[in-house]
């Protein structure tokens, strides 16, 4: 796996070609500085229980609780390098797409008073260490298949994907748990560009923005980067691993289960509901993940994994 600067990627019938420098290096040397204090001081103040649309019926502490969560959310992106600041409307998603169990995390800040409640978002190193803390021993996940997010064109769906998955990312590290990279499939490859701008936009370090490909006799990728790859290359590899290869996508497939979808794939879609059922099976015998997260832009437009129709 190498850096965007450096990537290879597939062309044709599985060949590994050299590509030069993606467009928007060229035009941008580093990302965009990060916020100074006093900018995020500013934009902090910005998130009221107003400007996130809340119940104004709601109890007085709840809604209070609400917003310094939203604001500890923010505080957190940025200690994890991020350099944007979330709109307000963006919140709620950010939290869903992340699997983070809100109602368990807004019923501790409830009880906390109101100085303990501004030191969360402070802009020092006690605050850091009080959030590395709150992230380590209160923040937990909820057990989620995953989430479809249909907010309309211009929201800012992408910079919600990886806000996400920089926000998963660091709160799993800081938990102890296995440092894992993020896969993103795009619709095609024109896309691929596009999400490697955001992710550098975003703060993501050039080496860490990585185009997959094919190697089968290394380990999948880098603990810390991001995986693009487009929804062909993904159905390519399904296919190479139908014919009984191994793949850096996917965990090792028992030869019965390799067996079952060769033939649903001979067969159509026949059985599909067998196949599901095998995989459901089979997802709960895997013990070591390979991605922290995955982004599927424009899902709408994948096809059927078996038929590999639309």
């Amino acid at each position: 796996m190498a850096p965007i600067t450096r990537y290879a990627s597939k062309n044709g019938a599985g060949a590994i070609t050299e590509n030069k420098a993606t467009s928007f290096k060229q035009g941008r040397a580093l990302p965009s500085s990060m916020l100074s204090k006093k900018e995020r001081k500013s934009r902090l103040e910005e998130i009221t229980a107003s400007t996130l649309n809340l119940d104004k019926n709601g109890k007085s502490s709840g809604v209070k609780a609400a917003v310094i969560l939203c604001k500890f959310i923010q505080c957190i992106l940025w200690d994890a390098g991020f350099r944007l600041a979330m709109k307000k409307f963006q919140f709620e998603a950010l939290l869903a797409l992340a699997g983070i169990d809100v109602s368990a995390l807004l019923d501790i800040l409830i009880k906390w008073n109101p100085p303990r409640q501004a030191l969360l978002v402070c802009q020092s190193k006690k605050g850091q260490n009080i959030r590395i803390d709150v992230c380590k021993n209160l923040i937990s996940f909820v057990d989620t298949k995953g989430l479809l997010l249909a907010d309309a064109i211009g929201t800012g769906r992408t910079i919600e994907g990886i806000g996400a998955a920089i926000l998963r990312k660091y709160i799993c590290r800081v938990q102890g748990l296995p440092s894992l990279p993020s896969l993103i499939v795009t619709p095609n490859a024109a896309f691929l560009n596009q999400w490697e701008r955001a992710l550098f936009d975003t703060g993501v370090p050039s080496q860490n923005i990585v185009r997959f490909a094919r190697d089968d006799s290394k380990e999948p990728h880098g603990n810390d980067c991001f995986v693009l790859l487009s929804r062909h290359a993904l159905l390519a590899e399904t296919r190479h691993v139908l014919k009984g290869h191994g793949s850096n996508l996917f965990p090792p497939l028992p030869q019965d289960l390799i067996e079952l979808l060769q033939d649903t794939r001979m067969r159509g879609e026949g059985n599909v509901d067998k196949v599901r059922i095998a995989l459901g099976n089979y997802s709960k015998t895997i013990t070591r993940k390979l991605f922290r997260a995955l982004i599927i832009d424009e899902s709408h437009v994948f096809r059927n994994l078996m038929t590999f129709g639309t």
